[in-house]
């Protein structure tokens, strides 16, 4: 009879995991990656003037899309550089950006594609440089990194404008004028819950109240444009309230017409006029309305 085999491995490795080392290890990464990340959710901008200044509200540009008014997009980039004491903030979807899968006959159909939708708009940066206060992203703009992991409109930003803001969510955008003189609050999202299609600033009323006590809140995403001036509150409380929905450049959208919101967008770059010496705002709904008064003004 044969003797029995036996099998025994003498270097089987077993698994040691101490827990509370493995977390405290993460805890140290997610500083890092914090401490790595340009992005923030608030801003403070401090201005230093004798005079008013504005900031227009610029969104929903979708470089690339064959439906964009590109001569306007440029006129209003032009006007922007050469009016005096004005500045803009970006409020999101940028490019078109159709790049995810289920979206590719979209971009099948662009004008130019999205590297060259980026290279756009890191030039438009550029060319914005100290005019541009912050940027906060748009679903379209999020895309890649939806797709990729790369946040491309980010890095962009980093490179072309060093010192602006990013807020990738939106946020808070406190101006500061002359060193506390007075403090504008500004809240700007691309988009926020509670649209209604027969009340174009409802969501930016229902952001109000749940996000942030703002002096001018803005939306955008609709490419319905809308500004309201308002008042909330009574006595020591009481304060002007400006609600804003940003206009687009892409003027003509084929998802629009086939699912019918018929002609829904609309070229609208709003604009506020701050004041320096006291808390007092200005709205326009056409930036050429805003610069015919600043270029008076200056």
């Amino acid at each position: 009879m044969s003797a029995e085999v036996r099998v025994e491995c003498v270097d089987k490795k077993q698994s040691v995991f101490d827990v509370l080392e493995y977390l405290q290890h993460k805890i140290r990464e997610q500083d890092i990656l914090h401490r790595k990340d340009s992005g923030q959710g608030e801003a403070t901008i401090h201005i230093h003037t004798d005079k008013p200044f504005a900031v227009a509200f610029s969104a929903d540009w979708h470089l690339g899309s064959a439906g964009v008014d590109y001569a306007t997009f440029l006129d209003h980039v032009r006007l922007i550089l050469e009016t005096p004491n004005l500045f803009v903030g970006t409020v999101g979807d940028l490019v078109d950006n159709f790049v995810k899968s289920r979206m590719k006959s979209a971009m099948l159909h662009a004008l130019f594609g999205p590297q060259e939708q980026y290279d756009v708009v890191r030039e438009i940066f550029r060319m914005l440089g100290d005019k541009m206060l912050w940027h906060a992203d748009g679903n379209h703009d999020a895309w890649t990194e939806d797709e990729s992991g790369v946040n491309v409109l980010g890095m962009m930003l980093s490179e072309a404008v060093a010192n602006v803001p990013y807020l990738p969510y939106g946020g808070g955008i406190n101006l500061v004028v002359n060193d506390g003189k007075v403090v504008y609050r500004i809240f700007a999202k691309h988009k926020y819950r509670f649209n209604s299609s027969f009340n174009a600033t409802h969501g930016n009323k229902r952001m109000h109240e749940l996000e942030s006590p703002y002096d001018v809140g803005v939306t955008a995403h609709t490419h319905n444009p809308s500004v309201e001036h308002t008042h909330r509150w009574n006595g020591v409380y009481g304060k002007d309230i400006i609600h804003i929905v940003c206009g687009t450049y892409k003027v003509s959208d084929p998802y629009a017409a086939a699912n019918g919101y018929g002609q829904s967008s609309w070229i609208a770059v709003p604009v506020v006029v701050f004041y320096p010496d006291e808390k007092r705002m200005i709205p326009f709904y056409h930036l050429e309305d805003a610069v015919e008064i600043l270029k008076g003004w200056s």
